[in-house]
């Protein structure tokens, strides 16, 4: 995910931006977590979202969830919370399923994305 996360930002950060106001509004009320304050300027705003994402993982690892591991996959998270990115695929399998592609061709490009 923290891949992902990064190659569409790099593609794009106009249409995949690191920060949202409005996604990060919509993750703070699903999930309890305090508003910034109304006449917060940006740095505070996006002060407050790295600090939410950095209590969401936490809080995932207090619950005995392996994911998300770091910021840039609590911020997928986010993402698709806010419905503006579909969930992913689970696994390379899943990921397989939904393209209608063999499980094989997707592991040799993994390989090839991880070297």
């Amino acid at each position: 995910m923290a891949l992902i996360s990064a190659l569409l930002v790099g593609i794009s950060a106009e249409r995949y931006p690191p920060f949202g106001v409005e996604m990060f509004r919509k993750a703070y009320k699903m999930t309890g977590h305090p508003q910034p304050p109304k006449d917060a300027d940006e740095a505070t705003r996006y002060k407050h979202a790295l600090e939410f994402l950095d209590k969401f993982v936490k809080e995932a690892r207090a619950r005995g969830l392996n994911r998300p591991r770091n910021l840039l996959e609590a911020r997928s998270v986010v993402y698709v919370l806010h419905k503006r990115y579909p969930a992913p695929a689970v696994g390379l399998q899943g990921l397989a399923d939904e393209l209608l592609i063999e499980r094989a061709f997707l592991g040799r490009i993994e390989k090839l994305l991880a070297d």
